[in-house]
């Protein structure tokens, strides 16, 4: 799958701040995604909020990421939407069953699946990454049975098929509360999505003017500097 750009921003301009969530959840060794100190910044930063909006569209991540975002939005005193619009996958779906409301675009999806990693050394070793995915999938599937409707063997069999639901096939698990139509949304919903792209292109002027800062502060400390 093609990684998407990963950012994480709030816009507060209007009577429901909307807080972004895109790309990657959690962090690497080499860049820092979405994450619980994020969110936690960000909801630190608008204070208390009647509602907030959380605007999902991710390939997701660390799966404790996604369960301590989501825990983070639970406890939050504001009413939580949530709006999938494009793909919430693995622990971002998990962030997304953290809403007091769950909206979804009809061309856009939600994907559940079970525990996974990667591991090395001897037969007990991955014994015990075994017993350890098994803990990790119990913590999984709470997040999910918040929502579901079904019984608990077909929330099992979803997770091993690592399943991709359409909006109609999220919606009749009850994993989403509300479809929105892309193409006769209202106009506020399409300012919803310009916002989006403006966001975007935010961040990156941000990351550009950070990047020239350590490129300038590098170049001073070395004296490598415009020769006179």
């Amino acid at each position: 799958m093609t990684t998407m750009k990963t950012f994480l921003a709030v816009k507060n301009e209007g009577t429901v701040p909307q807080i972004f969530i895109q790309g990657f959840i959690g962090s690497s060794w080499f860049f820092e995604g979405n994450t619980d100190k994020g969110v936690k910044n960000i909801l630190d930063s608008l204070g208390d909020q009647e509602e907030i909006e959380v605007v999902i569209n991710s390939n997701g991540g660390d799966v404790f990421q996604g369960i301590a975002i989501g825990n983070l939005l639970k406890s939050n005193k504001a009413k939580v939407n949530v709006v999938i619009n494009g793909l919430a996958a693995s622990a971002a779906s998990i962030i997304a069953m953290a809403g007091d409301t769950v909206k979804i675009y009809n061309n856009a999806q939600l994907m559940i699946h079970r525990a996974s990693t990667y591991g090395e050394g001897n037969v007990d070793d991955f014994r015990t990454i075994a017993d350890q995915l098994e803990s990790i999938d119990k913590s999984v599937k709470a997040s999910y049975k918040t929502r579901f409707n079904g019984t608990d063997e077909a929330l099992q069999e979803l997770l091993e098929k690592e399943s991709f639901m359409d909006a109609e096939t999220a919606l009749s698990y009850g994993l989403v509360d509300e479809i929105i139509d892309a193409e006769n949304s209202s106009g506020t919903e399409a300012k919803k999505e310009q916002s989006v792209e403006e966001i975007l292109n935010e961040v990156e002027e941000k990351r550009a003017e950070k990047i020239a800062a350590f490129t300038a502060a590098l170049n001073k400390t070395f004296g490598q500097g415009d020769a006179k």
